[in-house]
């Protein structure tokens, strides 16, 4: 009958939509260089992420970071951290960890080490978060010899 038909339809654009995130996750992880924005802002409108808008803000961050525009990466990282109400828990760790690396890399320590105290707060299991917390006790140890 003709609902069924539609359901299929439906089904159809909804696998295909998830099968062109997992091809462009693919080629961010692999070819930044090949990946623009507006790849993913076609995605984001597409029928299976109408409703799932927060996944594109990290994924538009993270395109930032590997292709090095800080500011952009920034810009980004903010809107994720500023929407943690809106999203899933996974998401706001996942910025976090972002911006607690981001601060190491610029040798805020301190402040790198409350971000991953935030994270293991969110997610006490988070695995990232641990080994970052200890790398950074023992950087700190180190500094002060």
């Amino acid at each position: 009958d003709s609902d069924s038909l539609k359901v299929d339809v439906e089904l159809k654009k909804i696998v295909e939509d998830i099968y062109r995130l997992n091809v462009l996750v693919l080629r961010l992880s692999v070819s930044p260089a090949d990946v623009e924005e507006d790849d993913f802002n076609k995605l984001k409108t597409t029928t299976a992420f109408k409703s799932t808008g927060f996944l594109f803000p990290l994924l538009t961050c993270i395109l930032h970071k590997k292709k090095g525009r800080k500011e952009m990466f920034h810009k980004h990282l903010d809107i994720v951290l500023n929407s943690t109400h809106k999203q899933p828990k996974m998401i706001t760790v996942q910025g976090l960890l972002l911006k607690g690396y981001a601060l190491f890399e610029q040798e805020m320590y301190q402040l790198a080490l409350a971000v991953f105290y935030k994270v293991l707060q969110i997610d006490a299991g988070c695995i990232e978060a641990l080994a970052a917390t200890e790398q950074l006790f023992f950087i700190q140890a180190n500094l002060r010899l």
